[in-house]
């Protein structure tokens, strides 16, 4: 199993035991336990040592926090449960000491020198080459490893197989009219799950559904230095995950809130 695929998997997994966790309408024991899994889950996006899966799931917990934020009334125990979950996650994985973690970690901090960033940067350069000669359709979906070595620009003994970014290839491959597609399902998507932010706290369904949306964000933040989207199963949950973000409430659900507010 490749540690970049696996550690996109958890990114979309990992928001659902991590919201049943704040979940107030839960019990307590519950609660705790979906926290430990919380935990295990995303401590093994480290253990996979992704650079790419680290990066994503730091930004599903940043969102997370903003969204906390957005009624303050509630956010104080909400986020100290995401600091709970912060430091056991830090004393797991000190515990664990997997080898070679905090070298990984460093090359955070120093990207230009990392030899697979400079590498990832050339290939997106030669990408924008390949779409200059065809800008409106692109060359096709899934011809990128084929067409790609005619306009690299540097010498490997590797077979360049993935753009190591969704986005580029989706541009090279479909051209300006298919990631203009592209787009219009993200905005759609986007949209739908910033609507679940208003109901996830009485929802159980907006709740589900603000999960499904951390994970897109994660698998799409992921994207942008690697292939995910790329691999059928991850693409396959992404779209699934996309299909709960995009449900829209029970119509019925919503008149039975609203004569509540009434009342």
């Amino acid at each position: 199993m490749n540690h970049a695929y696996y550690a996109g998997l958890m990114e979309m997994l990992v928001p659902f035991p991590l919201m049943l966790a704040i979940d107030k309408r839960g019990e307590k024991a519950s609660r705790a336990f979906f926290l430990f899994a919380a935990v295990v889950m995303g401590s093994t996006i480290f253990l996979s040592q992704s650079l790419g899966g680290m990066i994503a799931f730091a930004v599903e917990l940043a969102v997370l926090s903003l969204i906390l934020f957005r009624n303050r009334r509630f956010a104080y125990r909400e986020i100290l449960l995401l600091a709970v979950l912060c430091v056991a996650l830090i004393a797991w994985l000190a515990w664990l000491r997997p080898a070679g973690l905090v070298e990984r970690i460093a090359r955070l901090l120093n990207p230009i020198s990392d030899a697979g960033a400079t590498g990832r940067v050339a290939i997106i350069k030669d990408s924008f080459r390949m779409l200059r000669q065809r800008p409106f359709l692109g060359w096709g979906l899934g011809t990128f490893s084929t067409v790609y070595p005619s306009f690299r620009s540097f010498y490997s003994n590797l077979w360049v197989n993935e753009a190591h970014n969704d986005f580029v290839q989706t541009l090279v491959e479909t051209g300006i009219v298919g990631f203009a597609f592209s787009s219009a399902f993200l905005a759609v998507l986007f949209r739908d799950g910033i609507d679940k932010l208003n109901h996830w706290r009485s929802d159980t369904q907006s709740s589900v559904g603000l999960a499904a949306f951390l994970g897109c964000i994660g698998i799409l933040v992921h994207g942008l230095v690697d292939f995910n989207l790329q691999i059928p199963a991850n693409a396959a949950f992404f779209f699934a995950l996309s299909a709960l973000v995009t449900t829209r409430r029970d119509k019925s659900e919503e008149h039975q809130e609203f004569g509540k507010v009434r009342g």
